[in-house]
């Protein structure tokens, strides 16, 4: 279990409150898994996922796909998932891939790349104006 999985079970046991207090937004990422807490039995259901307060309580949380195959999921199947069963909105979902850029291990200078408007995380584009 890495040290971020043992953030996350800390943070749910301890929220609300005390999970701002566990991982504030300049510290290590809260991984989150929407598949495997189903199938490791750790939540009821898709809908029983705590991913929406985790958010609301403003938390850094990057959304995981734990080992594809034995699962049967995959990273885009858990940004589905995040949608359609916890209705997570679209600026949400750009802020759940924000955030796994941040976290990641990646040069600054891509970082900065994703997070500019149009890219995937960023915001999305300006439609021109209309004369």
């Amino acid at each position: 279990m890495t040290s971020a999985n043992v953030w996350l079970q800390v943070a749910l046991r301890l929220m609300p409150p005390v999970a701002m207090t566990v991982s504030p937004r300049n510290s290590s990422a809260l991984e989150s898994w929407l598949r495997t807490w189903l199938n490791a039995r750790q939540v009821p259901d898709l809908a029983s996922h705590p991913l929406p307060q985790l958010l609301a309580e403003g938390l850094f949380v990057t959304l995981n796909s734990d080992d594809p195959p034995m699962f049967g999921t995959s990273l885009l199947e858990e940004y589905r998932r995040v949608r359609d069963h916890l209705g997570l909105t679209d600026g949400q979902l750009r802020a759940l891939a924000r955030a796994s850029f941040e976290a990641s291990f990646a040069p600054a200078a891509l970082k900065r790349r994703l997070a500019e408007p149009g890219a995937v995380g960023g915001e999305p584009p300006q439609a021109p104006a209309v004369r």
